[in-house]
């Protein structure tokens, strides 16, 4: 399937974009908050969703329905802080959102854990890219992570391997994040924005830029530069 053309949503600076993809992920929550008894939210790592993280714990929701987990994770890193849990936690997680209940990927999951830990499908999936073409951990010459972009497994938690420190990795598969309702790419700076056009206008594979997977279904894309 070619890659499809995403929806851009643009602005000016990351303050700007943080606080309206705050605004667009907690009306998402809240209305699915309305229909169903609690909600599971996906969110990468790294530094760009920092401010974002922040800027949604300020809602006021029914934060005891909503479940967060991490996209990915840093497997057994030298330093608690280089996970994103830690991130979450520090960040998400805090004030009124505190009692939302957090989940972790350090045990590899199957389909069916995947729905017995959290509520699933998920509602939203925030990820991010890198300007290698990665997301989530799914990275550019990986056998692991080519195998986690193919479409012929159930929903799982993979271990993948980096090209850089911390290596060892954990990420849900294509599989599931395709049955999470909304996607959402969180970018920043223009290096990623024309490689993410580029990706789109010229059908480039996911086999060589996994970011294009997340082309294959609708995507909505913040970026800022």
């Amino acid at each position: 399937m070619a890659p499809r053309t995403p929806d851009w949503y643009l602005f000016s600076n990351r303050a700007a974009q943080a606080q309206a993809l705050a605004d667009h992920v907690a009306d998402a929550l809240r209305r699915a908050l309305a229909r169903t008894g609690a909600v599971t939210l996906l969110v990468s790592g790294g530094g760009s969703p920092a401010h974002f993280f922040e800027c949604l714990a300020s809602f006021a929701l029914d934060w005891e329905r909503v479940w967060v987990m991490p996209v990915d994770e840093r497997a057994s890193p030298p330093e608690l802080e280089c996970r994103n849990e830690w991130l979450i936690r520090r960040t998400i997680l805090t004030g009124q959102a505190a009692v939302a209940r957090f989940v972790s990927l350090d045990q590899p999951m199957e389909a069916r854990a995947l729905r017995e830990c959290a509520p699933w499908p998920p509602v939203l999936a925030v990820l991010g890219m890198g300007e290698d073409g990665h997301s989530a951990s799914w990275f550019p010459g990986d056998a692991a992570s080519l195998e986690a972009l193919q479409n012929t497994a159930g929903p799982a938690v993979v271990a993948t391997r980096a090209s850089a420190e911390p290596v060892e990795r954990l990420t849900l598969n294509w599989s599931a994040l395709a049955q999470t309702t909304e996607r959402v790419l969180l970018i920043s700076g223009d290096a990623k924005r024309t490689l993410l056009e580029r990706i789109a206008a010229e059908g480039l594979s996911w086999q060589k830029y996994p970011v294009a997977r997340l082309l294959s279904a609708p995507l909505r894309v913040f970026w800022s530069p």
